[in-house]
């Protein structure tokens, strides 16, 4: 690191990441944006962080930290946040990589513009192998990105299902520091979690949609969002994104998250063909009146929420 304060840190978790993070670190230090890497080693096994280490080479740009014990990737995120000395924040996965000229487009995007909490750019999408891909869940965020409201808040993304890989995200480091950082309670991961800050931020203020593709989203048989899992999660994110909102925000967001399970439940009962589709379709429908009955619930009785995981 130089004298200067940096305009970005650019968080990095690592844990066996070995076969992507050369690039990755690559990929940040090719920007033209005056920046600082924090490359947070999450007691990965592998050899991931000396990997970081020999790609940062003298660059004083960059720095590896370590964590004596493995907290996650949220708590290696938020690790980094600690450390950020930055007034923007990018959290980028150990496997994705930053499109050339997408930094930049992001930082131009919010500087300037005080009222919005971030910036979302878009993404494409490749294998592990770094081929392109196409279709799959990551097109439909694509899609919806383009089609959300700019800005956008809460009630927004709800609407939209939306959840951007945090690489794709520039947020300023003081509201991510005042919202509480990432949450690291076992209940969440991978895009649930991004979702819930996502939510958490719009709160603070809306996010800007920028069109322009600023990630290489890397997709691997082992990603968090291809687990069994992964639903019932990011149904507990909305749920916790609704019961975290201020109260005056609850009911309209628990309609707009009401109203994305609705439509995928008609979408799926459609299909009586197939009955493990209809079976979806009840659980969608059963998901939207739960949203619907906790966003006027919580909003009519006053309620002190007390279940974030904040940095330890």
């Amino acid at each position: 690191m130089t004298g200067a304060t940096p305009l970005v840190s650019v968080v990095i978790p690592i844990h066996n990441v070995a076969p992507w993070i050369e690039g990755v670190v690559a990929s940040v230090l090719r920007s033209s944006v005056d920046l600082e890497l924090i490359v947070v080693n999450d007691a990965t096994p592998d050899a991931s962080a000396d990997l970081a280490r020999a790609a940062i080479g003298n660059d004083p740009r960059g720095r590896v930290m370590n964590n004596v014990r493995t907290r996650g990737g949220d708590g290696a995120r938020n690790t980094g946040l600690d450390m950020a000395e930055a007034p923007y924040v990018l959290f980028l996965d150990g496997d994705d990589e930053l499109a050339d000229g997408g930094l930049a487009a992001l930082v131009e995007a919010l500087m300037g513009n005080d009222a919005f909490s971030a910036v979302c750019g878009s993404f494409d999408s490749r294998d592990e192998h770094g081929a392109p891909m196409t279709g799959g869940w990551e097109a439909e965020h694509r899609r919806a990105l383009v089609s959300c409201s700019n800005p956008a808040r809460a009630d927004d993304f709800a609407r939209a299902q939306l959840a951007p890989p945090p690489g794709a995200i520039l947020m300023r480091t003081d509201l991510v520091r005042a919202v509480g950082g990432w949450d690291e309670g076992h209940e969440l991961s991978g895009l649930a979690t991004d979702s819930e800050l996502l939510a958490r931020l719009s709160f603070a203020g809306p996010l800007a949609m920028l069109p322009d593709r600023v990630l290489h989203y890397c997709v691997r048989p082992t990603s968090l969002s291809r687990r069994r899992d992964h639903p019932r999660k990011f149904f507990r994110a909305r749920v916790l994104a609704i019961k975290r909102a201020p109260r005056s925000q609850r009911l309209s967001l628990g309609v707009a998250t009401a109203a994305r399970s609705w439509q995928l439940a008609k979408e799926r009962f459609g299909d009586w063909r197939q009955p493990s589709r209809v079976a979806r379709g009840v659980v969608n429908a059963l998901h939207a009146l739960t949203f619907l009955t906790l966003g006027l619930a919580s909003t009519l009785v006053p309620t002190r929420w007390s279940e974030f995981h904040s940095k330890s």
